[in-house]
């Protein structure tokens, strides 16, 4: 999707080595050190409130993120990243 001449909307497969890491339960900071494909901002993961899923988006001011992932068994760091869930996540 296109704002105000800016590409913005859910990466394609950009951030599946990412999603794997979360997946794999790996470092919080060390998955957050990267910096979005599209517009450099630093990257979050945001954990739905009950823990069963997550998508990591950027910081920027035109947003990316992946689709909502879905996990049986967050890494221990989840509740450092529980977002308020809102109906862009959905």
């Amino acid at each position: 999707m296109i704002y105000q001449g800016k590409r913005y909307g859910v990466f394609g497969k950009e951030l599946d080595f990412l999603v794997k890491r979360v997946y794999e339960k790996d470092a919080l900071a060390s998955i957050e050190a990267h910096l979005c494909p599209q517009c450099s901002a630093p990257l979050k993961v945001g954990f739905y409130p009950d823990g069963k899923a997550f998508l990591i988006g950027c910081e920027g001011k035109v947003p990316h993120y992946t689709q909502c992932q879905y996990i049986d068994t967050p890494p221990a760091w989840w509740q450092e990243r529980v977002v308020e869930v809102t109906e862009w996540l959905e």
